[in-house]
């Protein structure tokens, strides 16, 4: 009798039915780690009360977190192109255990902020290591709605947090919140390293000439800055708007909460939009220029005087909603700029650090324009600039890209 053939691991580079299972880890982990990014806003006001801090400073702890991914993505997304993304999944949901567990015994601002910077690492691993087991396990439409339904993960991460924050924090203490927090991350690490363990690791690697085709091309560099401007806009707001509503608006905290948390949500829902949109063949550009040009109109009403407080509200879930449509565009454009799959996550590990660096700068830029011009209505000049910013690098992309393609026709 013939031998039995080993049982071979699935290799998702040449498996033509799309691995949802996998897809769906890939999101789970990055709303865990969307959760991090999202769990300071609503407690803003007590920590600044236990740590002294005021508006601008609180500014800085709120963007801490997303500082060491402004200077690390590129960086971790070269680590998981090369050493291997489930491995790059693990060592950043680890990574948000540790800081969290350190984070809850932090007795000051400094020490506080520099857990939330390795928080932030395992932030980066995640976000550049999940986009390319994506790509990995999916191809055709199917990729691009997968994509667009990873972009997902920021905003339903925040929302959850703020929906969990403040019954967690009465329960628990802010402390005990963050400790509960680690403790969850950890059971999922037992969970996905268990449902992922056949998975193989492509076989084929990022290359030092992938890796240089893939960075001195213009698009990894358009969608990064395209990132950085969308998030100073969003992460701002959504910062900025708990405290807005508590502060002036005279909101319970849990009135605000879970207004805020419905609007935050509500980016969700773009982009899942966006993701069909794509699907459907929709220029990723276009849908760039739209959401930029409309973030930038509708900020000029959610801090204004103009509006009663419900239409605040109503433009912040606008702004949100067609904003989500953005980041659903941008992340499907990895897999196109890349020069081959395996260089996927070096691309995305650019476009990760221009989001970061706008997620960095958004929160402490519109604080100090509140404090230098006296008042939350005076806030949306900087956010329609940017805005403006993105509808013109919406129209480079699109150049870019067509420039992209003429060359890949002529060396096909």
């Amino acid at each position: 009798m013939p031998a039995r053939p080993p049982i071979k691991a699935p290799d998702l580079t040449t498996d033509t039915a799309p691995r949802w299972d996998i897809v769906a880890l890939a999101c789970a982990a990055g709303i865990l780690a969307g959760m991090q990014l999202g769990k300071v806003p609503p407690l803003l006001p007590q920590l600044r009360d236990e740590f002294g801090m005021n508006l601008v400073a609180a500014g800085w702890l709120a963007s801490a977190f997303s500082g060491v991914i402004g200077f690390l993505g590129l960086a971790c997304g070269i680590f998981a192109d090369r050493l291997g993304r489930r491995r790059a999944m693990l060592g950043g949901l680890a990574c948000l255990v540790a800081a969290g567990a350190v984070g809850s015994l932090a007795q000051g601002g400094a020490q506080f902020i520099a857990a939330r910077l390795f928080e932030g690492l395992g932030f980066a691993l995640i976000a550049a290591s999940a986009p390319g087991m994506i790509v990995q396990s999916t191809s055709g439409p199917a990729q691009r709605f997968a994509l667009g339904l990873w972009g997902t993960y920021v905003p339903v991460g925040i929302a959850i947090s703020m929906v969990l924050a403040r019954p967690l924090t009465d329960a628990l203490g802010w402390r005990g919140y963050w400790l509960a927090n680690a403790a969850f991350i950890a059971g999922f690490i037992v969970f996905f390293a268990f449902w992922t363990r056949a998975l193989t690791t492509p076989a084929k690697r990022a290359t030092l000439s992938g890796a240089t085709a893939s960075l001195t091309r213009p698009g990894p560099y358009l969608m990064a800055a395209c990132f950085i401007f969308y998030t100073m806009q969003w992460y701002a707001v959504m910062t900025w708007l708990p405290t807005f509503a508590i502060e002036v608006l005279r909101v319970d905290a849990t009135g605000a909460t879970w207004i805020v948390a419905g609007v935050v949500l509500a980016n969700a829902g773009g982009n899942i939009f966006g993701a069909e949109l794509l699907r459907r063949g929709v220029p990723r550009w276009r849908m760039v220029a739209i959401a930029s040009g409309a973030m930038g109109l509708l900020s000029l009403f959610i801090f204004s005087n103009v509006l009663p407080d419900a239409g605040k509200f109503v433009a912040a879930a606008a702004f949100s909603l067609i904003g989500g449509m953005l980041p659903a565009s941008l992340l499907s454009g990895a897999a196109t700029h890349a020069a081959t799959p395996a260089e996927v996550g070096i691309v995305n590990g650019v476009m990760i650090q221009g989001a970061q660096l706008g997620q960095f700068l958004g929160p402490p830029a519109l604080a100090a324009v509140v404090a230098w011009l006296g008042g939350w209505q005076n806030s949306g000049g900087l956010l329609l600039a940017c805005g403006a910013i993105g509808v013109g690098l919406a129209l480079a992309l699109r150049t870019a890209e067509l420039r992209l393609a003429q060359s890949r026709l002529r060396s096909a």
